[in-house]
């Protein structure tokens, strides 16, 4: 009904959605490092979805600027349910940055995911 309203008001009006795969919410660490490993940030997930993920990060050393970064993501074992005992398996992607805003201290990042890179 409100899309409705919208097209009936403003005929004109076009939003173009980007996102092509469903996003769940989902609190992972992660590393933000430049191409040469040097770390940029450090932060968690938010949501995540087949084809990207957005994080709030602290920053190591002041804004973000690199277009494309390596993702360090920590994930849980498949079939491990013991609470601290195990920190998860690390997952590297190339990402594009297709988001980024400051929050504070904080920045808030969109992150393409282009391709999985061999584990460290």
């Amino acid at each position: 009904m409100f899309d409705h309203a919208l097209e009936r008001d403003f005929p004109h009006a076009k939003t173009a959605e980007r996102r092509h795969a469903s996003r769940v919410s989902a609190t992972y660490p992660l590393a933000i490092c430049d191409r040469r490993d040097h770390l940029l940030a450090r932060g968690r997930t938010v949501d995540i979805s087949q084809a990207g993920v957005f994080a709030v990060v602290v920053p190591a050393r002041g804004p973000i600027r690199a277009e494309h970064v390596v993702v360090e993501l920590t994930v849980p074992r498949a079939g491990d349910k013991r609470a601290g005992r195990d920190r998860g398996r690390v997952v590297r992607y190339l990402a594009k940055v297709v988001r980024n805003e400051q929050l504070g201290q904080m920045c808030g990042l969109g992150l393409e995911l282009l391709e999985k890179l061999p584990p460290p």
